[in-house]
């Protein structure tokens, strides 16, 4: 099986808790004392002047105090919906005592971050990581140094300030989160974070090296019309990412990558540690755990309830269960989305693919877990189905893994199964010169650059055009 050489880097940056600054960790470490004792009003009050004190000295903004009315609604769901006031109580203190914990989580009162162009994994405890978005419930957690490129902070901000009915409902995921943290003190895991990267000199000669001279043969296709990713245990799952770890995921945003966020909240933890993710990187995320359930999608989220994980635990303390993180291209724009098909794009898809569906420690070279994939950068992003299915299967197929391939059910990838029937049994590179061939079609006979393309145009060219051609 051929292989591509990894490079590890050894060069630290870091990311801080507020408690680097004494004089302001005393005022908010009062505050968390009244919020662990208090009544329900009491305990109100004082996240009210805790946020209002955190956007003093934290970022400088005095700003005129008005309710927090999303934590409000969770509060008056909580307490009147299904009226268990005193569990909320309890879970406002579980939160507060774990936020207290910080100079004992982490006692350097920062942690160290996956520098770009760097090989370098971080692994924390699921208590060490429950005190960070903690931290970012009672929204703490400072702004960065911009050059270090981190996504947003995981502060619950907008959900508290704004009630809106997707934030309330990302406020039951994480109060769900909190509640099963409470009911077993003793689940004590490790969640590790590795960033994966392909060294230029050597990104630079993929095309060559791999795309157009590799002779593997396409691996094996599984579809699925009606499951999703996060259901498939025992597999490589992919996350549809933004280059910036977790999209909206802070935000109102809630579609593949940002639901990941919400029933796995220990996924977080990556916005502290990962910057932007260049061109020639991926990040893999092991071991995180599954808290809740869920229906619907984008607006339509809703929570449903605890969701229980029975995944044991591997060789290292950690739920048997990887995640792979990889950014698309955004073809957002209508004029745009016929680049997708030229060769720069292509090669970007592919090699991108291809780093995130690389091994990992220990998995064994004779028996590589399948990726469970979908539309990868096919919502608003505006990728081609046809075509990313393509990109991700020359990439699995590379790396020696099978792909389960789930549709959702989407009209936009009923010609699929065209594709598998006139390809199966081909290489890696005469799937690329098919792609690249495709381009050159369309770059012939598309008249107007701004139109749409068509879903199946990549299904029908190889069936009607490629394998018809002269030779």
């Amino acid at each position: 099986m051929e292989q591509v050489p990894m490079e590890i880097g050894r060069v630290y940056e870091y990311a801080e808790f507020c408690t680097r600054r004494d004089e302001h960790w005393v005022q908010f470490q009062e505050l968390l004392e009244k919020i662990q004792q208090g009544t329900l009003e009491e305990i109100m009050d004082h996240i009210h002047t805790l946020y209002y004190l955190a956007q003093k000295l934290i970022w400088y903004k005095n700003l005129k105090p008005r309710p927090l009315r999303g934590l409000i609604a969770l509060k008056d769901y909580v307490v009147q919906e299904t009226e268990q006031e005193e569990l909320f109580v309890e879970v406002m203190h579980f939160i507060a005592t774990r936020a207290l914990d910080i100079k004992d989580m982490f006692p350097e009162d920062k942690v160290r971050i996956l520098s770009t162009h760097q090989e370098t994994c971080e692994s924390y405890t699921s208590v060490q990581i429950s005190c960070a978005i903690a931290h970012g419930f009672f929204c703490l957690i400072p702004d960065q140094d911009k050059r270090l490129n981190l996504p947003f902070p995981i502060n619950f901000t907008l959900w508290h300030l704004e009630e809106s009915p997707i934030g309330l409902e990302k406020l039951k995921f994480f109060f769900n989160y909190f509640n099963s943290q409470h009911c077993m003190p003793e689940d004590e895991r490790y969640i590790s974070f590795e960033r994966k990267c392909i060294p230029e000199i050597i990104y630079d000669n993929l095309e060559n090296d791999i795309w157009a001279n590799s002779d593997t043969t396409l691996a094996s296709v599984f579809f699925d019309d009606q499951g999703k990713i996060e259901d498939e245990e025992g597999s490589l799952m992919v996350d549809f990412a933004n280059k910036y770890i977790g999209g909206g995921c802070m935000k109102l945003g809630c579609v593949q990558e940002e639901i990941l966020f919400l029933i796995y909240p220990e996924l977080l933890m990556a916005l502290m540690l990962c910057p932007k993710l260049e061109k020639n990187e991926a990040i893999h995320i092991f071991g995180a755990k599954r808290y809740s359930s869920y229906t619907g999608y984008g607006y339509r989220t809703e929570y449903t309830g605890p969701y229980e994980d029975k995944q044991p635990l591997d060789a290292d303390g950690r739920i048997a269960r990887i995640f792979t993180v990889i950014d698309a291209i955004n073809f957002g724009s209508i004029s745009y989305e016929y680049s997708q098909f030229n060769k720069k794009s292509l090669l970007r898809e592919l090699n991108k693919a291809l780093i995130g569906f690389s091994s990992f420690t220990g998995e064994p070279e004779d028996d590589k877990l399948v990726v469970s994939t979908g539309n990868w950068g096919c919502g608003a992003f505006n990728g081609n189905c046809e075509l990313k299915f393509m990109i991700q299967w020359m990439a699995a197929s590379f790396q020696g893994r099978n792909m389960k391939y789930f549709t959702f059910d989407d009209d936009k990838c009923e010609f699929l199964s065209e594709i598998i029937k006139s390809c199966k049994g081909k290489t890696i590179r005469e799937m690329y010169d098919i792609l690249l061939s495709h381009s050159a079609y369309l770059k012939a006979n598309t008249k107007n650059k701004f139109s749409k393309p068509k879903k199946d145009a990549l299904s029908k060219y190889i069936t009607k055009v490629y394998y018809k051609r002269p030779f």
